[in-house]
Parts: structure tokens; C-alpha cells; sequence
């Protein structure tokens, strides 16, 4: 999965998401007119993608859910809900395969979709205003073993998984649960919450960051980590006990013989870690 397509998205687009925060129900203003209308698939997509295969998603205006496939294959649809244009002709649905890997975007106006760029142009606001107003939902089934990338910026992110996922929002939660990690999951309005069965081989760091809301990330009880628990403005949560001595927002400490580094960062709102049942429940309810 490419590291810094989705920081890069995020720094572009920041100022539009500051100027066009949502509510987890609603889309950016548009204007207004219209007769509200609702169509779950105005795209699709189905093709094969192999265990360990990579699948990059890419939104702006909408959702992304992410849940396994009962089959091999990949199987994407788009709803959207819109009062005023036509989706299915003012929106671009665009598939990128690449060897085993393939990157799906939802381009608002001009815009740009592969592995390694996406962009909506410059005109995204604009476009919201006289082209279609419309909220997508982005729905992936995925086999088994598939990476996961996905960037929204305006709508919630909600994966279950089997493999590593990394999922960066503007305006929005993020919840991912995985049997296999790492997962880097970074939002800047909204909560975040990662759970993962086992903590899986690739080196990657564990990452749960929001700026406005709570981050919560639950590992197994026998793990072996290093993690820092940082907020600036709220409280601190710790299953495995705050390292003795410790004061103040910040929890650093070594679960198990280290290691893997996990963080868990908020600014306004709450960070916690907590302990995970082999069945993916957590061991005490939060």
C-alpha cells in the first residue's frame, strides 16, 4: 500500500473538508432543489483479486464499507442518495487494475485515479454546487487475505477484515476490525476505533489519530508492543495498567517482551487500549 498518497490527499483537500465539515448523515451543503432520490447501485464492479493482492479505495463525498466476499471475487457497488443531477453521469467510477492489485475511485468533476494519484480538481466545491449533490456509499466485498487502502474525506469508514488496512478520513469515524494486522487508521473529525485478533507479521507500526474525537485501539492479551497513549484535551484509558509513575496525558509502556509500536493519539476527546478476546470481543466492555 502506498504510505503517502493518502497524507498527500488529506494535506490538499484539508481546507475544502475545514470549509465543508459533515454531520455522519449528512453531505456537504449543496444548495439545495430538488426531489430527494436514493438508487443503491449506480455502479458496479466484479473481477478477481488473489490473497495477498492489495485493493486501494478512493471517495469523497460518501462512505466506505468493507466486508468479507463469499466467494474469490471482488464485488463493488455504489449507491448514492441525491437531490439534484445525475450520478450515474456526473460522477467518474473508475477501476484501475494493476497485476494483483486494483485501485476504485469516485472522481467529483475533473479529477485524477491510479495506484499513486487521485485528485477531484480544483473545482470540487463549485462542482457540489451545480453539478450533482449527491452522498455515495461505496460497498466492497473482499476475499480473503486482500490489503486494504482507503481514503474518504465527507462519510464514515467501517472495514472488517483479514488482512492489514490502512483508512485515512477528514469528516468522519473510522472502524476497523481485522484478524490480521498492522492497521493505520487517522481521521481529523471524528472517533477511531481498531481492533485486530492478532497483531500478523508485516513490521508495520499501529496507528488509531483523531484531532476531534476518541481513539480507541484493542490488541490480544499476549502481545508483544511498545505504545504511547497521547491526548492533549480529555482522559486516558488503559486495560494493561498505566505504567507506575506515570502522570499527566501521556502513557508510554511495553506490553510483553515490546517491540511492535502502537499510538493511539487524540487532541480533543479520549484515547484508550484495551485487551481482545481470540473471537474478536473485547475482554471487558467499554
Amino acid at each position: 500500500m502506498p504510505s503517502k498518497l493518502a497524507r498527500r490527499t488529506v494535506l490538499a483537500i484539508a481546507a475544502i473538508g475545514a470549509i465543508c465539515v459533515m454531520t455522519l448523515t449528512s453531505s456537504c451543503d449543496s444548495g439545495g432543489g430538488g426531489t430527494p432520490q436514493t438508487d443503491p447501485k449506480v455502479f458496479s464492479w466484479d473481477g478477481p483479486l488473489a490473497s495477498g493482492g492489495s485493493i486501494h479505495l478512493r471517495n469523497v463525498n460518501g462512505s466506505i464499507e468493507v466486508r468479507p466476499s463469499a466467494d474469490s471475487a471482488v464485488h463493488v457497488r455504489v449507491g448514492a442518495s441525491w437531490t439534484r443531477g445525475d450520478p450515474k453521469t456526473d460522477l467518474k467510477f473508475t477501476v484501475v487494475p494493476a497485476d494483483n492489485d486494483v485501485t476504485i475511485c469516485l472522481i467529483w468533476g475533473q479529477g485524477n485515479c491510479d495506484t499513486h494519484n487521485y485528485s477531484t480538481g480544483p473545482g470540487f466545491l463549485k462542482f457540489m454546487k451545480k453539478g450533482t449533490d449527491a452522498t455515495t456509499q461505496l460497498v466492497v466485498e473482499l476475499p480473503s487475505r486482500v490489503r486494504i487502502d482507503a481514503f474518504t474525506m465527507n462519510g464514515t469508514i467501517t472495514i472488517a477484515s483479514t488482512a492489514p488496512v490502512k483508512a485515512v478520513n477528514v469528516n468522519g469515524s473510522v472502524r476497523v476490525a481485522t484478524a490480521v494486522g498492522p492497521v493505520e487508521a487517522v481521521t481529523v473529525n471524528g472517533s477511531v476505533d481498531v481492533r485486530m485478533t492478532t497483531l500478523g507479521s508485516d513490521p508495520g507500526a499501529v496507528k488509531a489519530e483523531t484531532v476531534n474525537g476518541t481513539a480507541k485501539v484493542y490488541v490480544p492479551a499476549d502481545v508483544d508492543a511498545d505504545y504511547t497513549l497521547k491526548v492533549t484535551n480529555g482522559g486516558v484509558a488503559n486495560e494493561f495498567g498505566a505504567p507506575e509513575g506515570t502522570k499527566g496525558k501521556t502513557q508510554t509502556g511495553t506490553l510483553g517482551k515490546g517491540g511492535r509500536q502502537v499510538t493511539v493519539k487524540a487532541m480533543n476527546g479520549s484515547v484508550g487500549l484495551y485487551r481482545l478476546n481470540p473471537d474478536g470481543t473485547p475482554m471487558v466492555k467499554n
